[in-house]
């Protein structure tokens, strides 16, 4: 084999070689190009999640408000009128116990009265 033949051989081996490396860069070409649409796709996930996240804290700002402005308030005012409750009926109790005690002494004396009548009424 003459120089020149193994030069031709060379050279056809680099271009097999180069070939190659063409279709390998073409097939790395097409990767990145999938893989930035898939990063651009996370990117865009992650601004959407963010937002999302803005309107849940704004959704939680108002609800801490709510919470702070009128639940507070109301609980305040029914604890406020528990309170009042418990007065009155510290204060009514023993009223309501004496008067259960005079029923009960009314009871009796009516009971003793109708008795009585009844006696009246037999002896007549």
């Amino acid at each position: 084999m003459s120089n020149e033949d193994r030069i031709l051989s060379l050279l056809e081996t680099v271009v097999q070689n180069v070939n190659g490396l063409n279709e390998n860069v073409s097939v790395i070409k097409t990767d990145i190009t999938e893989m930035k649409a898939d990063i651009a796709g996370l990117k865009q996930g992650q601004i959407d999640m963010e937002n999302e996240i803005t309107g849940i804290k704004h959704e939680i700002s108002g609800i801490k408000v709510i919470i702070e402005n009128e639940i507070d308030k109301n609980i305040r005012m029914l604890a406020e009128g528990h309170l009042d409750l418990v007065r009155r009926l510290d204060y009514i109790t023993p009223i309501v116990e004496n008067r259960a005690e005079e029923v009960s002494v009314i009871t009796a004396v009516v009971s003793s009265h109708s008795r009585k009548f009844a006696a009246i009424r037999e002896a007549i």
